[in-house]
């Protein structure tokens, strides 16, 4: 926002906070709102693409984690880990796990603490992953095609505004 936009958006509120009646706000041309809209319309396009597969949005979430989690060798594998992680509330990620053990995708073992279960994928939840991540990779560069390539710039600013620490590659291009 440019200094003289955020100057006027003060003008809008008047003394102490009150909205100027004469310049209704638009909620849905505010950051909150737009940001919404751009969520849902990303989970709708992201839901079309695992349909085939039979998967929810959570449950792939969960599987890409897992899989994950598995390369890294330094990480301990919990499934509190896991959700954090995600940024999916615990109970929430516990429900979606046995969803996905009732599937035969994953399975949860005792972890190094006899409280810990550490998920991971069977050979099927492998398959599933796999077979879907084309999909899902489609659905995102479609999604994001409006970008025109700022898809890295896109991804930083949303880190930022989610209090994380921009991940940056060294890059030949942006993207």
């Amino acid at each position: 926002m440019a200094m003289g936009d955020e100057a006027a958006g003060r003008e809008e509120l008047g003394p102490v906070g009150q909205l100027d009646p004469s310049r209704p706000v638009d909620p849905g041309g505010m950051a909150g709102g737009l940001l919404a809209r751009a969520a849902h319309a990303h989970a709708r396009s992201l839901r079309a693409a695992l349909k085939p597969h039979q998967l929810s949005a959570a449950q792939y979430q969960l599987l890409a984690g897992i899989a994950a989690l598995a390369t890294d060798p330094s990480a301990r594998r919990s499934q509190a880990l896991l959700a954090a992680r995600l940024g999916m509330d615990r109970a929430m990620a516990s429900a979606v796990l046995t969803q996905l053990e009732d599937a035969r995708l994953t399975e949860r073992a005792p972890g190094a603490d006899r409280r810990m279960r550490a998920p991971a994928l069977t050979r099927l939840g492998q398959a599933r992953l796999a077979a879907a991540q084309p999909a899902v990779e489609a659905a995102e560069a479609h999604f994001l095609a409006p970008l025109r390539g700022e898809t890295t710039t896109f991804a930083i600013m949303l880190r930022l505004l989610l209090g994380e620490r921009p991940r940056i590659r060294a890059t030949a291009g942006r993207g």
